[in-house]
């Protein structure tokens, strides 16, 4: 469970709501630093499409961030059941998500 390496000073309910903010603001300044709206297309649209594909650049993002936080974990001695719980998943949830990520080979490193 993710509170048993880890004080958690909010609820669920509030990191969630939390994370949503940061991720909405960061997709807007991606969007704002990334994306132009081009000439004869509406601004709104525009705008509000820029920011789903700035969002799909987070994702991509909080995916590769995942895998070497998990592999940073289990080279701090983090199992399997440590990191599926961490990140809401079963065992076999993150064993599946991370194949190699506890059978790595000391030349791989």
């Amino acid at each position: 469970m993710p509170g048993a390496h880890f004080e958690v000073r909010m609820t669920e309910t509030e990191i969630a709501e939390a994370a949503e903010a940061v991720m909405a603001d960061t997709a807007r300044r991606l969007a704002r630093c990334a994306f132009r709206p081009m000439a004869g297309v509406r601004t709104d649209e525009a705008r509000a499409l820029a920011h789903l594909h700035a969002l799909l650049h987070l994702q991509r993002a909080a995916a590769r961030v995942a895998d070497h936080l998990a592999r940073d974990a289990a080279e701090a001695g983090s199992g399997y059941p440590d990191v599926g719980a961490a990140l809401g998943m079963s065992r076999q949830g993150a064993r599946k998500r991370f194949p190699d990520l506890l059978h790595r080979h000391p030349e791989e490193s």
